[in-house]
């Protein structure tokens, strides 16, 4: 038998922990999770290609779940999003699923 594909781990794990979660929601996450530092709301709109009030409804949303959290940025007047420590673990344990994955569909096998 074979394992599960990183992805389809991936997807259930993000469900386990916020089953409510939209992929829209997701993607945004990810975003965060992909910089080291806190992702101003104007750059999260443009890197999820959606409008300013649904960037703010997913990170609202991603808040409220306890996976990121909103801040002043370093220029004081900008709002950044970044990981929070629950944000943390989870991007940790989506990054070791990606380390340790096995292929979507299993190669073919060769004619005995």
């Amino acid at each position: 038998m074979r394992r599960r594909s990183a992805i389809l781990e991936a997807l259930e794990l993000l469900r386990e922990v916020a089953p409510t979660l939209t992929l829209a929601q997701i993607v945004t996450f990810l975003h965060i999770a992909d910089e080291d530092e806190p992702v101003p709301m104007i750059d999260l709109q443009r890197r999820t290609h959606t409008s300013a009030v649904q960037t703010w409804r997913n990170v609202q949303a991603l808040t409220t779940l306890g996976l990121i959290q909103v801040g002043r940025w370093k220029m004081g007047s900008i709002t950044a999003a970044e990981l929070s420590l629950a944000g943390q673990d989870l991007a940790a344990r989506l990054d070791a699923m990606i380390r340790d994955a096995s292929p979507i569909a299993a190669p073919a096998r060769a004619a005995a």
